[in-house]
């Protein structure tokens, strides 16, 4: 099953599989297994599409090809990613790039795509330095190839342009940015999900340099765009991003009606428990506060804080800041002993050389996870 073009962002790790799949014959009965447990999986019945997706595999164990043993852990990884169930969908994606490296080599450009999904995985746990060479390594692969392709590379490179900027490194963020350009003015239309985030990247550098009207200048392109091509999850994270900058400059009416927006098509979209979720509801929760509407403002605190404890890594720099703005809301609302708490926490597990992003941190390398990207892939009849 191929992915839309122009929606949300284009799966790498999909496009990959399904060529695998497509370029072999499997057995009967696992391909069924398959195709049944995609099925299930797009009815968001994750448990029958789990049982179907390892019964498939415990056939494949013991007679298929590496190869073959490597989609059914890509598929199983996609599932388990679209659960948010990270540990374990980082697990399958390993073992598929054990497989696959075993099987055609290092720089191979099947190998590429999964790598590009463990260091979106390993962004989850904010280690971002080491996401980043993750990303480096798979953009090489594919660079390295002789017919290369332009939409992978893209997609990369606009993940890379992500992590420079998380780690601080404006100026090869923006090197980065800069080679998507020609990429975008080559690909058109195919490129617009791509072009949409790379514009957001500039919003969040232009604002960290002072420069508000330039970063509402970009977000509000990014808007144009996914308003005509980007799904419910994209959108709102283009939403949630300019109600961070009208929060910066006090549009408090503003930044509500686009925070509102937002959390309205994450929870349509079924994706409140996800990191996207939990960045609408904590930005809408310092809007509420800043306007002094403490009993909207606290109930979104906590759920926020509630989705990235169980979602992200108990050190991920998101987590701490939303920690601290709840903890200054509940000193200036008197309840000092509980700000206390969250604030020692913040204190014991903020890496004191890497401060959470003081222009918010809000969106990460696009959210992550978008329900579509781990859609299952179907078998060959």
């Amino acid at each position: 099953m191929k992915p839309r073009v122009g929606a949300a962002r284009l799966s790498l790790l999909l496009l990959t599989a399904a060529s695998l799949l497509a370029a072999q014959v499997i057995n009967p009965e696992v391909a069924s297994l398959n195709k049944v447990a995609g099925e299930r999986q797009e009815a968001h019945d994750w448990e029958s599409a789990e049982r179907h997706y390892l019964h498939a595999l415990g056939i494949a164990a013991n007679s298929e090809a590496a190869r073959t043993m490597a989609v059914l852990r890509q598929n199983l990884g996609n599932l388990y990613a679209t659960e948010s169930r990270y540990a374990d969908a980082e697990k399958q994606y390993r073992l598929s790039y054990d497989l696959l490296k075993a099987e055609y080599g290092e720089q191979d450009p099947r190998v590429a795509p999964v790598l590009n999904k463990i260091a979106e995985l390993t962004c989850l746990r904010g280690h971002f330095a080491a996401a980043n060479s993750l990303f480096q390594r798979s953009l090489g692969i594919l660079q390295s190839q002789k017919n290369p392709n332009d939409t992978e590379i893209a997609t990369v490179l606009a993940d890379r342009a992500s992590t420079e900027w998380l780690l601080g490194n404006l100026s090869k963020a923006e090197k980065t940015l800069t080679e998507l350009t020609a990429l975008f003015e080559r690909g058109g239309k195919d490129q617009q999900a791509n072009l949409a985030f790379a514009l957001e990247i500039r919003a969040r550098i232009s604002e960290q340099e002072g420069n508000l009207p330039g970063a509402e200048a970009h977000c509000q392109q990014a808007l144009l765009i996914l308003e005509q091509s980007g799904g419910p999850k994209d959108l709102a994270t283009g939403l949630v991003t300019m109600g961070e900058l009208l929060l910066r400059r006090q549009d408090l009416q503003g930044a509500q009606a686009k925070l509102e927006r937002a959390l309205r098509l994450v929870t349509s979209d079924a994706a409140e428990e996800s990191p996207l979720g939990a960045a609408s509801m904590s930005s809408l929760a310092r809007c509420y506060h800043m306007q002094g509407k403490p009993h909207e403002a606290a109930p979104l605190f906590e759920r926020a804080i509630g989705i990235d404890q169980r979602m992200l890594a108990p050190d991920h720099p998101r987590l701490l800041s939303t920690m601290q703005d709840y903890a200054r809301f509940l000193r200036e609302t008197k309840r000092k002993n509980k700000a206390k708490k969250l604030e020692a926490y913040v204190h014991n597990h903020l890496d004191q050389t890497k401060r959470p992003n003081p222009e918010r941190n809000v969106v990460d390398i696009r959210q992550l996870f978008h329900e579509q990207k781990h859609r299952p892939t179907s078998s060959p009849e």
